[in-house]
């Protein structure tokens, strides 16, 4: 592996950048250069010294360059939906396992969820030809048009050109009538579920556009099979988008190329009439692509959209010169795009005619005409809230004095706009913009009273804790490393409310790079419970309730913790499988058990077809592991967990104080026993193959 490493070198030096490592080795006076794989990134981006004088460094460094293995962690196996009986079409089953979507449509959807092709797993059956022929048998049952473009909005979504071709074949009208639906719907509202006979009426639902669905997912030859067949290209959704309008919003410049060159109008503008199209589009409620897409920050489907400003296929602006541009750069454009990127908003700036650069003697605020002054204005707020620090500092240029580097100078943050800056501090966390940060910290912005849980610590104008917890929910390493270094966060301690560790929120957030950071670099305490209690849930726990597999290999690297571990595993000779489970008993436990161990516990997860995220995860081990699992830390007792002093937390349920014993204004009730990312645990517990997170339509008393 190297040039002679029979060698005797001073010392080598590592830096990885990435999976390549630069190898510097000092023989002498002389420097040898090599590039080495190494598949181990326990220490990417850090320098890694050994000393090879000795024998013993010599057999550490050839042992490093060979550290390419990390315990293979698995999600677990989903649980199998029972299968209905002979002749019957629903699973018959304990009340209980009633879906709320079954009350909806029985007709269409079963008392799991499910809808036909779920039922029937059409969805998992690899070769077109027979999905199309399964799907031939389940529509006998299913006559209806409405249940049928169901059926398909479902395959467009998906991309299965095989049956959305099928579907098209058959004849089925498309796009549902979404003027006529929503207009019924604001007359009969629930009325018109039912028909007099009792059955669902066969009535278009404006929420299942399958054009839309094939556009908002990229899938080009579903929407040319749906154009080709006559639907036409301006066709609505309920929130009153055409398809260009809806590739806009998701950022889909082939999308937008296909659609254009089929002559959709970039003209058009969102209709959205009803209060879910208000909520849905928020300030796009009646903007056309190009506004839309300002916002995206994507530039190539800002340009994609100014270069064909008229309907009509592939036309660009220089086919009609003699006609004023259909598509204007409007302050709407202009707005969305200070809170998207910079080289949008100087695109836009360009093209709308706004003077970016003094002329004339006069300087570029005084060109500006009234409108375009009160653009900006506006387009300042959203540029602190939301943009990037360049689009902040142009947006501030037109208002403030610069020096003669262009810098700004400083000023007082009006009042009006206190709270946008303040926001713009959050994100510029989320987003790891660690400059906009600074320069917003600079201005003496304080944050208002209700943007922390916890009050303001003493002598801060920003809650420098809940900063650093906000970048390390989002995995922004650069906020995270300044909040630490420059303004001494405490990557161990908890804010009061909400009661969780900073490498909890890493884990729950599946931020890999973070808990690796934070492992790797501070310190952390493992042990530490997050939550109400002080024994509440360690990172590990969260990382394997939420399939954060990344950060569960890195965890039990360093020490777990876990409260058992099965001592077969500390002597393996042999690949073996092993389960990672969690369970809540007295408090939140981590078992690490052989599979013969855990077996009725397996068996019981395989069975639960209404939990389709399994709590435990399935570790591949083999002999090479042995030295990390006999370093697993077993899980401190309450008591060891105890906290004292002003943040100090009750440690258990059993001393905690009854939630109906607390005053009103008490912290606790802001603390959750167990937090979670509520967006990530639906994704998991839903698989669209086979069926959807349950939700249970009653709750029984008893």
């Amino acid at each position: 592996m190297l040039s002679d490493p029979a060698c005797k070198f001073d010392a080598v030096l590592f830096h990885l950048s990435s999976r390549d490592i630069e190898i510097a080795m000092k023989p002498g006076n002389r420097v040898i250069k090599e590039e080495v794989r190494c598949g181990h990134p326990k220490n990417l981006g850090k320098l890694v010294t050994f000393d090879l004088t000795s024998e013993p460094g010599m057999e550490k460094f050839f042992k490093y360059l060979k550290m390419d293995h990390m315990v293979k962690i698995l999600p677990p196996h989903k649980p199998e939906p029972p299968v209905a009986p002979p002749g019957q079409r629903i699973s018959v089953m304990p009340e209980p396992a009633i879906h709320a979507f079954f009350l909806e449509d029985p007709e269409y959807i079963d008392n799991l969820g499910r809808d036909p092709m779920q039922q029937n797993k059409i969805w998992l059956i690899e070769d077109a030809e027979e999905r199309v022929e399964k799907l031939r048998e389940v529509l006998e049952e299913y006559p209806k048009q409405k249940h049928r473009r169901e059926m398909l909005c479902a395959a467009a979504g998906r991309g299965d050109e095989a049956i959305v071709q099928f579907f098209v074949g058959s004849g089925i009208r498309v796009q549902p009538d979404v003027e006529k639906a929503l207009e019924e719907e604001k007359e009969n509202g629930d009325a018109g579920d039912v028909d007099d006979d009792g059955s669902i009426p066969d009535k278009d639902d404006p929420a299942i556009s399958p054009l839309h669905a094939a556009v908002m997912n990229s899938h080009v030859e579903c929407v040319k099979i749906f154009l080709e067949s006559g639907v036409d290209i301006e066709s609505r959704d309920e929130y009153g988008r055409t398809p260009l309008i809806a590739a806009a919003a998701v950022s889909q410049p082939g999308m937008i190329t296909y659609l254009l060159g089929q002559g959709a109008d970039s003209t058009a503008r969102a209709n959205g009439k009803t209060e879910r199209a208000t909520q849905f589009m928020g300030n796009c409620i009646n903007a056309n692509a190009l506004e839309v897409a300002a916002g995206s920050g994507d530039l190539q489907t800002v340009k994609l959209l100014l270069e064909h400003p008229f309907p009509g296929p592939t036309r660009k602006r220089k086919d009609r010169e003699d006609e004023s541009t259909g598509v204007l750069v409007t302050p709407l454009a202009i707005k969305r795009a200070a809170a998207g990127s910079f080289e949008v908003l100087t695109l836009l700036l360009e093209e709308g005619g706004y003077p970016t650069e003094d002329k004339d003697g006069k300087i570029a605020t005084d060109l500006l005409n009234y409108e375009q002054k009160n653009t900006l204005e506006v387009a300042m707020s959203w540029a602190a809230e939301a943009g990037d620090f360049q689009s902040l500092k142009l947006m501030l240029k037109y208002k403030y004095p610069t020096d003669e580097h262009g810098n700004i100078l400083p000023f007082e943050v009006p009042q009006a706009l206190q709270r946008q800056f303040v926001y713009g501090a959050y994100n510029a966390m989320r987003l790891n913009r660690p400059e906009k940060f600074e320069f917003i910290k600079s201005l003496g912005v304080k944050e208002h009273d209700t943007m922390s849980l916890d009050k303001l610590p003493l002598g801060q104008n920003f809650n420098i804790q809940h900063l650093f917890e906000r970048a390390v929910e989002a995995g922004s390493l650069n906020c995270a490393r300044l909040m630490i270094e420059k303004y001494a966060a405490d990557p161990n301690t908890h804010r009061l409310p909400p009661g969780t560790k900073p490498l909890y929120k890493a884990a729950a957030n599946n931020r890999t790079e973070m808990v690796r950071y934070l492992l790797e670099n501070h310190s952390m305490n493992i042990q530490l419970g997050s939550g109400r209690y002080a024994s509440g849930p360690t990172p590990l726990w969260i990382a394997i309730s939420l399939k954060a597999l990344g950060s569960i290999a890195l965890l039990l690297e360093h020490g777990g913790p876990v409260d058992y571990l099965d001592e077969e595993l500390k002597h393996i000779t042999a690949p073996t499988t092993a389960i990672l489970r969690i369970q809540v008993k007295t408090r939140p436990e981590v078992r690490l058990e052989t599979v013969s161990s855990a077996q009725g516990y397996v068996d019981a997860a395989r069975s639960d077809f209404r939990n389709m995220n399994p709590p435990h995860v399935r570790l591949e081990l083999g002999p090479e592991d042995v030295h990390w699992i006999r370093k697993i830390q077993l899980r401190w007792g309450d008591e060891r967990l105890r906290e004292e002093g002003g943040n100090a937390r009750e440690l258990n349920e059993r001393e905690g104080v009854e939630l109906e014993g607390l005053d009103e204004g008490d912290v606790r009730w802001k603390i959750v026993g167990i937090p979670t990312v509520k967006e990530r645990e639906e994704e998991l517990e839903t698989d669209w193959d086979l069926m959807p997170r349950f939700v249970a339509a009653f709750e029984w008393a008893g």
